[in-house]
């Protein structure tokens, strides 16, 4: 038996996938701009809003996977920010899928 109670041969899925990762659209922390000085920040956790650039990114990642070879998503997931949450909801909506539903806290739930 493998260590740690592992079985020993593990169930490989009848169907496979296609595993798409995507960042989201620019924020405003994401912006250098020398004429207003401002400087490019690690967001982090911040709860920082996209730009009209990045919302501008989020439709054309959403038309890219619309139209690739791939299909739509079978699921979509993301954190609780707000940029991320509107960079996920944009693409589904231009995959002509719903806007995808918000699981609060799922991080405080799983520990």
């Amino acid at each position: 038996m493998p260590p740690y109670g592992l079985p020993s041969r593990i169930p490989v899925p009848s169907r496979s996938g296609t595993l798409i990762l995507l960042r989201h659209g620019q924020s405003i922390w994401n912006v250098t701009d020398p004429s207003t000085g401002t400087v490019s920040r690690f967001t982090g956790w911040a709860d920082i809003p996209l730009t009209s650039l990045g919302a501008d990114q989020a439709r054309a990642a959403g038309r890219a996977l619309r139209d690739s070879d791939l299909g739509p998503p079978d699921a979509a997931y993301c954190s609780l920010l707000a940029r991320s949450v509107g960079t996920c909801d944009t693409i589904l909506r231009e995959c002509g899928l719903r806007e995808a539903g918000h699981w609060e806290n799922i991080a405080d739930a799983a520990a």
